[in-house]
């Protein structure tokens, strides 16, 4: 790439633009929602995808069967990642990192991925059809009258206040997630709040989207000191800023953050809390109920039964087993001990008490 200040050939810097990616994603598809509605009417409803995992934008009216009988390819995935995890436990008598899973499931992606085939638009169109209709029961084509006439909005009628707000909020979800963060962190997190609007261009989603990234960064606390020094004009960009300094680099957090690190740091030196010996029963047992915890918050177990429902995939079976005996250990101790009010001691002699199965 030939440099503008110098002429010279340089390679391109990938870091900012590997920043960017995200919220460039999160853009991209509200512009094409923007642009289905534009054209066919279309409204847009969110599903979900599980936890941790951001809410996809679907299509208002699609059934969920109709969804999964096009969404083989993810299914197909995910048994022969199951397959070669099996493997892996066989083979190294363990379960594979995260890194490793990822590995193994890029690896299934690669082994299932069909070959490719040579259809005609005209071909492919009425196989989907065929494979619509034998799912929902009847002709596809009756989901056409699921079309509206949606709300179309330009920049200029979302007033100030609906963009401070929207700024706030942008905020205060990027603030959940991170301790710092930068514009483009903000922007994703825009592009995802306006998502539910539609607008009639690019233009005006973009103009929005960028005055709610304002918003939001005039809410937040900035970390990153001010360029101390004025660099020669030379280096100075066509709104002033300095070369040197990458755009939207500068460092973002918030005042509630940084109060609740110090409370943090106040409480850490603090030498009154209660204090459990290390290799005593009580600490065993406190460490396989984390376990067990653990396990119900990773899989969003609810209800009376410690461990939920049999696990489907091997990964889950797996973490199963380790909380089983987890499990099995703590309600062990718990049948031979007691523990005081604060848990600090273990007393013999007492009623057992512990989780059940």
């Amino acid at each position: 790439m030939q440099t503008v200040l110098d002429g010279k050939w340089r390679s391109l810097d990938g870091r900012p633009m590997h920043e960017a990616v995200v919220a460039f994603s999160e853009l991209h598809e509200s512009l094409f929602a923007d642009e289905l509605t534009r054209t066919l009417g279309v409204q847009w409803q969110t599903r979900e995808r599980g936890r941790d995992r951001h809410p996809a934008w679907a299509l208002t009216g699609v059934p969920e069967a109709l969804v999964a009988e096009f969404s083989t390819r993810a299914r197909h995935i995910d048994v022969e990642t199951d397959r070669l995890i099996e493997e892996y436990v066989t083979s190294h008598g363990r379960r594979p990192t995260l890194v490793t899973i990822m590995k193994l499931r890029a690896q299934a992606t690669l082994a299932t991925r069909p070959a490719k085939q040579v259809h005609s638009l005209a071909d492919l169109t009425a196989a989907w059809r065929e494979r619509a209709a034998r799912v929902l029961g009847h002709d596809v084509s009756t989901l056409a009258g699921l079309t509206s006439s949606p709300v179309i909005l330009r920049e200029e009628d979302l007033p100030h206040e609906a963009v401070d707000a929207l700024g706030l909020s942008v905020m205060t979800a990027v603030s959940e997630k991170r301790a710092t963060w930068r514009h483009w962190n903000l922007t994703a997190e825009a592009a995802r709040q306006t998502m539910p609007y539609r607008f009639a261009s690019a233009s005006d989603r973009e103009a929005v989207v960028g005055l709610i990234v304002d918003a939001a960064e005039r809410a937040s606390l900035r970390l990153t000191p001010p360029e101390l020094a004025v660099s020669p004009l030379e280096f100075q960009r066509e709104d002033g800023t300095s070369v040197f300094r990458p755009r939207h680099s500068i460092v973002f957090t918030s005042s509630e953050l940084l109060a609740a690190e110090a409370r943090l740091l106040e409480r850490a030196a603090l030498l009154t809390a209660p204090r459990v010996a290390l290799g005593s029963a009580a600490a065993t047992w406190h460490q396989n109920g984390c376990a067990v915890a653990a396990y119900r918050d990773r899989y969003a177990i609810i209800g009376a039964k410690p461990l939920g429902v049999v696990p489907e995939s091997t990964a889950q079976k797996l973490d199963a087993s380790r909380a089983h005996a987890a499990l099995a250990e703590a309600q062990r101790l718990a049948d031979g001990h007691a523990f005081d009010a604060r848990g600090l001691t273990v007393i013999a002699g007492l009623p057992p008490a512990g989780i059940r199965i």
